[in-house]
């Protein structure tokens, strides 16, 4: 009988409505606050570039292993500690640092020698 009793005096409660505040009292009033995502490519190309970098990096993804991936970054003298994480970040970071570099011909080139039976390019 005592939970029965608990229970009616938990769902027979009267509920207690809010006072509105005194309009001679001080409002505060909260800013609102707009937050928002810039997108923005991590390999920014320059206009007279003809490298299409967003076609590369998904033609390195879809046929160079991880071993290939770290071949090319020692042949343009990148950093290996700059290839850290799986192989879409290790492609993300080769290709934004060879980009830093003006060098991404030369990593075409290079894909193309590792893979000649790949579009590197469309």
């Amino acid at each position: 009988m005592a939970k029965k009793g608990f229970l009616s005096r938990l769902f027979n409660r009267k509920k207690e409505v809010p006072e509105l505040p005194d309009p001679e009292s001080p409002v505060f009033s909260i800013p609102q606050v707009t937050v928002s995502k810039e997108i923005r490519p991590s390999v920014e190309m320059k206009e007279d570039a003809a490298v299409d970098a967003v076609y590369l990096r998904q033609q390195m993804l879809n046929f160079l292993t991880v071993e290939q991936i770290d071949l090319l970054a020692e042949r343009l003298a990148v950093d290996s500690t700059h290839l850290e994480g799986g192989k879409g970040r290790r492609v993300m970071a080769l290709l934004t640092a060879v980009s830093q570099q003006d060098n991404l011909p030369q990593l075409i080139k290079l894909c193309q020698e590792l893979d000649p039976k790949v579009s590197w390019q469309e």
